[in-house]
């Protein structure tokens, strides 16, 4: 079961290394029910992955993985009845936003360029051509 510092690591279900090396411990109808799912198990300290199905005539239904090691675990979580205060947790929980390209200071396009992150992510317009620097701002981390 892997610490519990890992919970603020980036981790995506559904583009990590379980979702091709696990094992399935469910089997849901809709991928929203699998990230309920991964929900449940990451609260109880368990890494899962998402498989959903590749292509319109892939009749497989979205399953959840995790590490074989995690397996027994994992279905007692899934087994026990969900209360309705874990799901309305869950539903309280805040979306990320999605990530929206900055706009050029100088001309205010959008064709700008990631050219690098370190100290600050610098930028630079494809119309152009200005460069600028963009500070991280650390408390508007929201998600």
């Amino acid at each position: 079961m892997p610490d519990q510092c890992t919970e603020s690591e980036y981790w995506d279900p559904h583009y990590n290394e379980i979702c091709k090396g696990g094992v399935t411990v469910a089997e849901f109808q809709t991928a929203e029910e699998c990230d309920f799912a991964v929900y449940l198990l990451a609260k109880g300290g368990i890494r899962a992955g998402v498989v959903l199905p590749e292509r319109g005539l892939d009749l497989r239904w979205p399953h959840v993985r995790v590490s074989p090691d995690d397996k027994r675990v994992a279905l007692d979580i899934l087994a026990q009845p969900v209360t309705t205060a874990e799901r309305a947790e869950y539903d309280a929980e805040p979306e990320c936003e999605p990530f929206a390209l900055p706009r050029c200071p100088k001309c205010t396009s959008c064709d700008v360029v990631l050219e690098a992150v370190a100290n600050g992510n610098s930028w630079r317009c494809d119309i152009c051509r200005e460069s600028w620097t963009e500070m991280p701002n650390i408390t508007d981390a929201s998600c």
